[in-house]
């Protein structure tokens, strides 16, 4: 194993983690039974959603942190540390304009 191989294991790892998290949010949340009637019927869903996207916003972060400054890296590699961060930085920027819409046109 290489220095550089060796030193982009911990990004790699962290990177498989966020995209299994990431992954886990969507299809857990779509295998769960929905809950409730009428208008609250599914919120459960919501939460499980949320719940596993925390976690991987929070390998996004740590996926980012780890290759964040690091000269000894490949290009490809930092590059593909900032993909966590802006996919999840997009999720939410997408959130917040569909409340912000949800309240301008209501």
């Amino acid at each position: 194993m290489t220095a550089e191989r060796g030193s982009s294991f911990g990004v790699q790892v962290a990177f498989v983690l966020w995209m299994i998290a990431f992954g886990l949010s969507l299809v857990l949340a779509a295998d769960v039974e929905p809950t409730g009637s009428g208008f609250t019927r599914g919120m459960n869903r919501v939460g499980t959603f949320f719940r596993w996207q925390f976690l991987a916003f929070a390998m996004a972060i740590v996926t980012w942190m780890l290759a964040r400054g690091r000269s000894d890296l490949s290009k490809a590699v930092r590059l593909m540390a900032r993909v966590p961060i802006t996919i999840q930085c997009l999720l939410g920027f997408a959130g917040a304009v569909v409340v912000i819409l949800a309240l301008v046109f209501k």
